[in-house]
């Protein structure tokens, strides 16, 4: 049946456990509160009530991904899915983004990151388009064409194999 979870703190799930479920509730009552989930493909559908600190999705599946993400705002985001590429819905960083995955895009809201973004899609594509991103850290990538937007400045490092296109409303650096 359905797992529910509710916290003060934390929701940790450690690498090498795993919890199968169709569905999963999880509920942060503090906004200091992170949730990590290191296999989270098998919790099945999850839903957040709350807003957390700290994210990190790995193992994870692309409805996760939106129902985590979609509208809300994180300290950090860091998802991994070594399966399939990752298309990321919009949301709001205010320290940091982490992404790798076998090819890295953006559905149609902007993402806005302070701090650091790193995206790593080794031979793959990244494609973040949207001019209504804000990014105001450095972009560090490595994959095969890069296409990146920002509707501000743009601070960029990394290496594309295939191509790189920069959009920016401000400075390229």
């Amino acid at each position: 049946g359905p797992l529910s979870v509710s916290s003060d703190g934390s929701i940790t799930e450690q690498g090498g456990s795993s919890v199968t479920a169709p569905s999963t509730q999880l509920t942060l009552n503090s906004a200091t509160g992170d949730v990590i989930l290191k296999n989270a493909a098998a919790m099945g559908a999850l839903t957040l009530t709350g807003t957390g600190h700290n994210l990190d999705l790995e193992s994870t599946t692309q409805s996760q991904i939106n129902s985590m993400l979609t509208g809300d705002t994180w300290a950090s985001v860091t998802v991994v899915d070594s399966g399939a590429a990752i298309s990321l819905p919009n949301f709001t960083a205010t320290a940091g983004l982490n992404v790798t995955a076998p090819g890295i895009s953006q559905s149609a809201g902007p993402i806005a990151v302070t701090g650091g973004t790193t995206l790593s899609s080794p031979g793959n594509p990244i494609t973040l388009t949207n001019s209504g991103n804000t990014i105001s850290g450095n972009v560090a990538f490595t994959g095969s064409s890069v296409t990146l937007a920002s509707g501000g400045a743009l601070s960029s490092s990394g290496t594309a194999t295939g191509g790189l296109s920069e959009t920016a409303g401000g400075t390229i650096s």
